[in-house]
């Protein structure tokens, strides 16, 4: 395959994958908002969560497989660019790093070193909510059973559940934002399409 193909198909799955995660995110809320969801496809949160923590993955090259993302376009890119990378993976790193952790969910089998990721303060309430509101445990039992789970230092150190992703989403889609912007930047400084 020559040069222009091989940028193109990069540009293309790039973008494609951006713009998939894209449409995603309002269905992702969408299954929060309205009851209909909530009720007829309880699980809805948890799977689109786990469709857009892989494909996110895949645009920060979370595996060495990952063939189409900010990397490949890194090793193309003219310096100016390469380096606007470097600020947009620097500030969203909190977030890629938790991506990265958890794109394994799916195949907990292969990484023992997901067992090893804490719950969310976020999640550990929601789950304290759940146990008072369903009389499973007084308030006082459940800030006691889940003040003994271990605490993340950071986000990367965080299973992701869907309130937190709820609650990431201003920084996710400001950081497809910046992944949209960028790709075109590369493809309109590429040599291999000038004409």
């Amino acid at each position: 395959m020559d040069k222009k193909s091989e940028h193109a198909e990069l540009y293309a799955n790039f973008s494609q994958t951006v713009s998939f995660v894209q449409g995603l995110l309002p269905e992702f809320e969408k299954a929060f908002d309205e009851k209909v969801i909530r009720e007829c496809l309880p699980n809805a949160k948890t799977v689109y969560m786990q469709v857009i923590v892989i494909n996110i993955a895949q645009l920060v090259n979370a595996t060495k497989q990952d063939k189409f993302g900010i990397c490949q376009l890194k090793e193309i890119a003219s310096k100016e660019i390469r380096e606007k990378i470097e600020v947009i993976e620097k500030s969203h790193r909190d977030i890629t790093g938790k991506v990265s952790s958890n794109r394994n969910r799916l195949f907990a089998h292969t990484d023992k070193n997901y067992y090893k990721l804490c719950i969310s303060d976020k999640r550990k309430d929601e789950m304290k909510g759940d146990m008072v509101g369903g009389r499973i445990a007084s308030k006082e039992e459940a800030e006691r059973i889940f003040s003994k789970m271990p605490k993340a230092i950071g986000k990367n150190e965080e299973r992701y559940s869907p309130i937190d992703l709820k609650n990431d989403l201003p920084r996710i889609k400001k950081l497809l934002e910046e992944f949209d912007i960028i790709w075109h930047e590369v493809l309109c400084e590429d040599e291999a399409f000038k004409v």
